[in-house]
């Protein structure tokens, strides 16, 4: 297991107050997670490249309901609503939206990644504002699919 990949991974977890962490590359996983006030998330012992390292986390509120889709952060890191400081936000509750639109991006080891709805209706809520850690898996926006 590679120890250099790991202090980099509970780092980005410090630096953005994360209590999860999930990193898939060629073949190695890595899953990361602690409980609320927890210091550092910890390895055991004997990992191999594709072992995972867990404990369990706070439950999270439920946001799903009939005809709403949840977009969900595929990746740790940072979310951004634009494309750069001064432009327009990609989207806005209210916008209508279809699978090609792009609603985000998310900054995870300076690689910006565009974030698309993923299905087309009209978008709901947006979750989280702009510059704010995202987790893997963390609900992002709510579209009204019906």
């Amino acid at each position: 297991m590679d120890l250099d990949l790991i202090q980099k991974l509970i780092a980005v977890m410090d630096e953005n107050r994360l209590t999860e962490l999930h990193y898939e590359q060629e073949g190695t996983v890595v899953r990361l997670s602690r409980q609320s006030g927890a210091s550092a998330p910890s390895a055991s012992p004997g990992s191999s490249p594709d072992a995972s390292v867990e404990a369990v986390g706070e439950p999270s509120q439920a946001l799903e309901e009939e005809g709403v889709f949840l977009v969900k952060s595929p990746l740790v890191g940072t979310f951004y609503r634009r494309p750069s400081p001064d432009a327009d936000w990609f989207a806005s509750t209210g916008d209508d939206v279809n699978e090609e639109t792009v609603l985000c991006l998310i900054e995870a080891m300076k690689v910006f990644n565009e974030i698309k709805a993923e299905c087309s209706g009209n978008l709901l809520e947006i979750l989280l504002e702009d510059g704010d850690p995202v987790e893997f898996d963390q609900p992002m926006f709510r579209v009204k699919t019906g």
